[in-house]
């Protein structure tokens, strides 16, 4: 008798695989935003006339917020990307440190 409707049961996602797949989809996310101001700005500034005399006053404040926008993203993209590298960084010098260390438990001995 077939059985209809019958899906394979996957196993279930360890928390570090959800938190890397979460981590994953936000440095996506935010790279996308990061590119789109790229091809904002450099649009903008490139193709878009400008007075002869210097920038426009609305398009002044265009480019700085886009500038702000972009800064904000490449840091944010920093301290994402980053804060894996330093935990990972820590504990291989963590387990290096104990490694070298080989020096004898000190005795403790009663005072009186």
């Amino acid at each position: 008798m077939t059985t209809i409707g019958y899906k394979p049961v996957k196993p279930r996602l360890s928390p570090d695989e959800i938190e890397v797949r979460v981590w994953a989809w936000v440095i996506f996310v935010i790279s996308i935003i990061l590119l789109g101001s790229c091809f904002s700005f450099i649009y903008s500034v490139t193709w878009v006339t400008q007075p002869m005399s210097g920038m426009a006053p609305i398009d002044k404040v265009y480019t700085k917020m886009i500038n702000d926008i972009m800064l904000l993203c490449t840091g944010v993209l920093g301290g994402v990307a980053g804060r894996k590298v330093i935990a990972a960084a820590s504990a291989v010098a963590t387990a290096r440190a104990e490694a070298v260390d080989n020096d004898p438990e000190p005795k403790l001995e009663a005072k009186e």
